[in-house]
């Protein structure tokens, strides 16, 4: 729940919010996540949000969006 609202306080977008055509917030938010995860673990966590932007690619991009649906339970058109 921390990544989720670190995620909605740093960006300013509400989750509700993010669509298709705003895909690129699905890495940022899991961005928020791995630094949950990684606080939570008492593991360092030193990859800034841009350095983990340049390491995803388009297709892992679609992934991630897929997989963030399926977790949520929503249906695809």
């Amino acid at each position: 729940m921390r990544a989720w609202r670190d995620f909605e306080t740093q960006s300013g977008v509400k989750m509700a919010e993010i669509g298709e055509a705003d895909v690129t917030r699905v890495p940022e938010l899991l961005w928020h996540c791995a630094a949950a995860g990684c606080r939570k673990e008492k593991k360092e966590f030193d990859i800034t949000l841009d350095e983990w932007m340049d390491a995803i690619t388009t297709d892992e991009l679609v992934e991630m969006q897929d997989t963030i649906q399926l977790l949520l339970g929503v249906k695809k058109k």
